[in-house]
């Protein structure tokens, strides 16, 4: 184990000096996304490390997951045309992403029939319309994703937590020996780039954040399939970006913005905000804000896994997490508005 850690460490640090040197996904300025300052010079290598990463581990355990991992590629380099500014409208990079992720589930002979939600299980007897209805889902997942990673380690631990999961489903299962060692050491390649994440070192950039939620999502359909837990319980790992996908998306329609504009009112992005306003917490407070947000993503995490076969338990866990997100976020964004608007007068 002790040498896998050297060997992804090295290639990190191998990626970046390239980077560096040839002038490559460097972060020029910071904006939305990056709430520090002096962040220019940085590495938007997050993409380009995950799949070198998952690749070496794949070939070093007889190729397993592979294909997995080369479906990812493709969402790699539409976020590297994304990250180098590539003029492509919302609209179309949408369009593209549903195409392959359509492609991808549809090559992969992905067969989901039954997932336990009333009238869609009669619809997914129907192949072309399972596929569509993933293919759907995975596109918010991935969109999802880009929305959380906005402060130091959000979006990378926040998939370091849902690859724990998965593996402890497939340590449970015992029947799949080599596959949960497999996805034992992406969670270390993944916890090697989120330290370095925290401090600066690099970011996941728009490539990591398309290239680590579609294979997450790949393998987490991988392991609805073969493990049989509830499918809610799988919806539960996801909620997080997905809540953030539709309130974003209420929010701007109701402020009669387009929902393909980037804002900062994200939920981290309130919080950090709170916390920005504490003098000795300032310096610390994107990653801080992160670290309170997984703490609570990692105690949600251990209630789902109580009860993974159980529907109705999952359905109530995903009510409770809404509600205990919905609130809080409103009354951060209250609070922000009071704030605006007592400034202005």
């Amino acid at each position: 184990m002790f040498e896998n850690i050297i060997l992804y460490t090295g290639v990190l640090y191998l990626i970046n000096f390239i980077f560096l040197k040839k002038k490559f996904l460097i972060h020029k300025s910071f904006g939305l996304k990056h709430k520090q300052k002096n962040l220019k010079g940085i590495v938007l290598s997050g993409g380009t490390y995950l799949f070198i990463s998952f690749a070496l581990t794949s070939f070093f355990n007889e190729f397993l997951f592979f294909d997995i991992f080369l479906y990812g590629f493709i969402f790699l380099l539409l976020g590297i045309f994304s990250d180098l500014n590539f003029k492509i409208s919302p609209q179309q990079r949408l369009l593209t992403m549903f195409l392959m992720s359509f492609l991808i589930i549809y090559n992969s002979n992905i067969t989901i029939d039954k997932i336990d939600f009333y009238f869609l299980d009669n619809l997914l007897k129907y192949k072309y319309f399972s596929i569509l209805f993933f293919s759907i889902c995975l596109v918010i997942l991935i969109n999802g994703s880009n929305f959380i990673d906005g402060t130091n380690g959000n979006a990378i631990g926040y998939y370091l937590l849902c690859i724990i999961s998965l593996s402890y489903q497939y340590d449970l299962s015992k029947n799949f020996d080599s596959e949960n060692i497999l996805l034992n050491l992406i969670s270390f390649s993944l916890l090697i780039f989120l330290i370095l994440n925290f401090f600066n070192k690099c970011f996941l950039g728009d490539n990591g954040a398309y290239y680590i939620s579609a294979v997450v999502g790949i393998l987490a359909i991988h392991v609805f399939l073969i493990t049989n837990v509830s499918s809610f319980y799988i919806a539960n790992l996801f909620i997080y970006p997905i809540v953030e996908v539709f309130i974003s998306f209420i929010r701007k329609i109701f402020s009669n913005k387009s929902p393909y504009v980037p804002d900062n009112k994200h939920l981290h992005h309130l919080i950090l905000k709170k916390i920005d306003r504490f003098n000795l917490l300032r310096k610390f407070s994107n990653s801080l804000t992160s670290i309170f947000i997984l703490t609570l993503l990692s105690i949600f995490f251990y209630i789902t896994s109580l009860e993974v076969f159980n529907k109705s338990y999952q359905i109530k866990l995903s009510l409770i997490f809404i509600l205990i997100y919905f609130l809080p976020y409103l009354l951060l964004n209250f609070s922000q508005k009071t704030k605006k608007d007592k400034m202005q007068n």
